[in-house]
């Protein structure tokens, strides 16, 4: 290669991940492993109107972070294979957990996502993809799309039409999950001092053209190039996620004069106490987690209503008068941090009224009981972050 330095490549990276303003929850995930000699970065977008979209690209991300960990960082490494092999294990433990999921239900259930990774070992940049998450390569000013779209849109070249005239919307020809094998893309990419590569999913895509990236990355610094691109695609109202990941490459080294801000979906680093080998062991429950979560939050809706409803006719006997009244068991909501909803009892203490004699006619105040409050366990966030 030319004019490339024989000491190691610096890198600097930023990073952002929001839901957008369109869709109540956030699908997309991403991975970022910052160290020497090689750092790994790894975004996911999980299918829209599949099941469990968020937990499958969350899997995802996760496993391939416990992969680079694991692999031995040395020249003779093929990046490559390590990635495809990582790849086609998330592909069959999806599919594994959709196929169960179908014998359960009686009905198809589809689990997948893309994928976008990227190893950078001294000046050379691996790459692995899947799907319609890009990688775009920056170098003096010019900018290209170094991934191929695996979609309807960018396969056929034209889009498809229903009989009453519509377009249908944009499907996926390839990604994780949609087949029992994964044939994923590998590229290499020769990098040079003053690179630039950016990270993202349709969200941002959909809305930001490449001259617009490019043009970012002439006239901003780094640190707000990932937000100035994911802004900007929502207030063009994108319909999806928008994630967005930058990374510079140089042969000076800089101080990093800035911390990236904490996120719910960008997972930095690995953590040893991530069960990342398979769903179950990851704590994700498809039946409880199916439809993007919405049925999690429709079982807690009802468990605080049966609360409310339990309180006021307990409260309604209390206020009665007469002998004693035995409060009921009352069930409360439970969301546990992988999104199961459990229902437990607890039991209130038994509150039993005394008649009482006083010497004088003055009426002793009584105290109405006061119906219990329920109470809602806040979620923890399901991402770990740098510490």
């Amino acid at each position: 290669m030319e004019n490339v330095p024989s000491s190691a490549p610096t890198l600097r990276a930023n990073w952002l991940s929001i839901t957008g303003s369109v869709r109540d929850h956030n699908e997309d995930a991403i991975g970022i492993y910052e160290s020497s000699p090689a750092s790994f970065f790894v975004l996911c977008d999980g299918v829209g109107g599949a099941e469990a979209g968020e937990f499958v690209s969350e899997f995802a991300v996760k496993r391939m972070l416990k992969t680079f960990h694991e692999a031995p960082k040395s020249p003779a490494t093929n990046w490559s294979a390590v990635m495809e092999a990582a790849l086609r294990d998330v592909n069959s433990e999806v599919r594994r957990v959709a196929d169960e999921a179908t014998a359960r239900s009686g009905k198809p259930v589809m689990m997948g996502s893309t994928m976008v990774a990227v190893v950078i070992y001294g000046w050379n940049a691996f790459v692995a993809h899947v799907g319609d998450s890009r990688l775009y390569h920056w170098r003096a000013g010019g900018i290209v799309q170094a991934t191929e779209d695996h979609s309807t849109f960018s396969t056929m070249m034209i889009p498809a039409v229903n009989p009453d005239g519509s377009i249908k919307r944009n499907v996926l020809m390839r990604g994780i999950g949609k087949g029992a094998t994964i044939e994923p893309d590998l590229l290499l990419l020769n990098l040079q001092p003053g690179d630039k590569l950016l990270m993202c999913s349709d969200g941002m895509s959909d809305k930001v053209l490449a001259d617009e990236i490019a043009n970012a990355f002439n006239t901003m610094p780094l640190t707000a190039i990932a937000e100035n691109l994911a802004r900007t695609a929502d207030t063009r109202m994108s319909k999806d996620n928008i994630s967005v990941i930058t990374i510079e490459i140089d042969n000076v080294p800089k101080p990093r004069e800035f911390q990236v801000p904490e996120q719910e979906r960008a997972f930095y680093g690995y953590n040893s106490r991530w069960a990342t080998t398979n769903f179950q062991a990851a704590g994700i429950n498809v039946d409880a987690s199916s439809s993007g979560g919405k049925r999690k939050w429709l079982l807690l809706l009802i468990a605080l209503i049966i609360v409310f409803v339990i309180g006021g006719v307990a409260a309604a006997l209390a206020s009665g008068g007469g002998g004693a009244v035995a409060a009921p068991a009352v069930a409360t909501a439970t969301l546990e941090p992988q999104g199961e909803v459990l229902l437990t009892e607890e039991v209130v203490p038994t509150q039993t009224s005394l008649p009482t004699e006083t010497p004088t006619d003055t009426p002793t105040p009584t105290e109405t009981p006061v119906p219990p409050t329920p109470t809602e366990t806040p979620v923890p966030p399901t991402a770990t972050l740098r510490s």
